[in-house]
């Protein structure tokens, strides 16, 4: 008998060994910890309203929240879930751009950087007042990150080479001398962060050397204190909280500052490729952006586009999701996907469960229980990105605002997969699993095993029926595992029911599932998980399965659909020596 959690879930993504986990989506290993449920879903706040792009931050300022989402300023009610709306106060900037701008508190003002100018906005408690451009920069191609620090607003006027330039209180700007940064011309800034005794600059090197995050006073014309090695040729995304700085390099290597440099703490489950974009220095169009790494409930949090940086096909990971990381302490796993549903009364309905795979992600904030926040508008964080609304990575994109399903009270789906497990014994075969568990209500929770190396393949479908789809995948067979991956239906899991009927190079294929879809389109990936059982009896509490198929390695899956806080508490495989 082996206990595989064993009171101790992880997922630590150095190898097909190590840990516990090998796979996560929508998984949630800190509500209820050393038990394994599925995290709420998401909500879409707002979706491609007239003029939106791709939100790349969130600040709170005059009793909203704010963000920058393709060239325009957006905010909303002040609740997570409240919807946004175009800010068209006077002189309201109208070309700032998903890739070159940046969204800052500053005393009592609110900083937005344009493709060519910084602007202030005026606090007036209602959120409407003016605008006033402020300074114009000298690279209109350049990501205009912004910071501030001891009553000052820093900004980065252009990148080749880097100029940081500054303004007090008054609005009196520095362009030369104290309060202004010039770095060697080999780096890219990719962000700036405060903290009590400086600010720390997040670089890429242009010419695949390795990056440094720079640490400056802010005071020092032209020179830094200290400059730390990231292990990468780019330090992404980061944030500083209690002084110390968290942050992801281009390797997808989460770090944490010790005082004397960055180590290594989690890292994403990448292998030979790095993922999309992830040292490009024209563009934030990253796997992660700037803007898209926070705290969220005391834990760091990174929104991730899981394509992989092939600039000839667009290709993913079985193991890396689209949506939101979690670190945990020990473990990196993914969390949140994004979902096209929305709140009840704007809708309501349910046509995924979260996508695996975003055209584009922007930023990530967490949103606190601000005093008089609307008990049906409240959420734990927002976040921006670009999804996809069928099976094409190149038209019907969805720009949007996200939060999470507060309460919990709406049905979810997830899965886990756990490492590869080797018998004790060479000639011991794993033969019985018996899963341990605790759910109430309507569950759906399906067992599987693979005894094999992962094969997988992704490919177009078109919706028949909420039972069927149709493809011109040639080699789906009878009881092959298909996961939803991108559109309509994303985020479900279901086994093929019946040999595939062909006609015309077309074959029709029957799922032993009811997805909740009757059209459209979609994308699909056919993996080898074998089917044990569904797990039935929920008052129960546990439920013994045999594997037909015995072997001395072996995988486990469980695929979830639920409502509320339902755990798998544990996974105990049993052996005989069939040798």
């Amino acid at each position: 008998m082996y206990k595989i959690f064993n009171g101790n879930i992880t997922q630590l993504n150095t190898g097909s060994l190590e840990g516990k986990l090998f796979n996560t989506f929508n998984c949630d290993l800190t509500f209820n910890k050393g038990k394994m449920s599925i995290a709420q879903r998401t909500i879409l706040n707002t979706d491609s309203i007239t003029n939106m792009g791709m939100p790349i931050g969130f600040k709170f300022f005059d009793n909203k929240w704010f963000t920058v989402a393709g060239t325009r300023v957006f905010s909303n009610g002040g609740n997570p879930q409240a919807n946004f709306v175009e800010d068209t106060s006077s002189i309201a900037p109208t070309n700032c751009s998903e890739d070159y701008s940046d969204i800052e508190n500053f005393n009592d003002v609110l900083l937005v950087s344009s493709v060519d100018a910084l602007y202030t906005k005026a606090s007036n408690g209602s959120g409407t007042g003016a605008y006033t451009a402020r300074r114009s920069f000298t690279g209109i191609t350049d990501y205009h990150a912004l910071c501030t620090y001891n009553n000052r607003a820093y900004w980065l006027d252009a990148n080749e080479p880097p100029r940081i330039y500054s303004m007090d209180t008054s609005y009196a700007v520095s362009t030369s001398g104290a309060y202004t940064m010039r770095l060697p011309a080999e780096y890219e800034v990719t962000w700036m962060r405060s903290y009590s005794n400086g600010i720390l600059i997040g670089t890429i090197h242009r010419f695949g050397g390795e990056a440094l995050v720079f640490d400056w006073d802010g005071v020092t014309t032209n020179k830094w204190n200290r400059a730390y090695k990231v292990n990468a040729q780019g330090a992404l995304a980061g944030y500083v909280i209690n002084d110390v700085a968290i942050i992801m390099n281009s390797n997808a290597e989460l770090m944490q500052f010790t005082g004397a440099g960055f180590r290594e703490v989690g890292r994403l489950p990448i292998k030979r490729n790095l993922l999309f974009q992830a040292t490009n220095v024209q563009t934030s169009n990253r796997f992660i952006h700037p803007n898209g790494l926070a705290p969220i409930n005391g834990y760091p949090c990174a929104l991730i586009n899981n394509r992989e940086n092939n600039t000839t096909t667009v290709e993913y990971m079985e193991n890396i999701h689209s949506g939101i990381w979690e670190f945990d302490g020990t473990s990196f796993y993914h969390k949140f996907s994004l979902s096209y549903r929305t709140r009840v009364d704007a809708g309501g309905f349910i046509s995924d469960y979260g996508q695996l795979n975003l055209h584009r992600v922007g930023g990530l904030v967490e949103t606190p229980d601000i005093f008089g926040t609307v008990e049906y508008l409240k959420g734990n964080f927002l976040a921006g990105a670009v999804a996809y609304s069928t099976s094409s990575i190149s038209t019907g994109l969805k720009y949007g605002i996200w939060t999470d399903n507060y309460y919990d009270d709406v049905e979810k789906s997830g899965f886990f997969s756990t490492q590869q497990m080797r018998a004790s014994h060479i000639q011991d075969m794993w033969n019985q699993v018996t899963a341990l568990y605790d759910f109430t209500g309507n569950v759906k929770a399906v067992v599987k095993y693979r005894t094999e190396k992962p094969i997988y393949s992704d490919f177009d479908i078109t919706w028949t029926s909420q039972k069927s789809f149709t493809t011109t995948e040639s080699t789906i067979k009878n009881g092959d595992e298909i996961t939803i991956i991108q559109g309509k239906g994303s985020g479900r899991v279901a086994h093929v029911l019946g040999t595939p009927t062909e006609s015309g190079g077309t074959y029709t294929i029957n799922l032993d599932e009811t997805i909740e879809i009757v059209d459209g389109t979609a994308r699909a990936r056919k993996e080898n998980w074998i089917k044990i059982e569904s797990i039935d009896d929920a008052n129960s509490k546990f439920q013994t399965m045999t594997i037909n198929d015995p072997d001395t390695l072996i995988e486990l899956k469980v695929a979830m659909l639920c409502t509320g806080e339902n755990t798998v508490d544990e996974l105990i495989l049993d052996n005989s020596k069939n040798i």
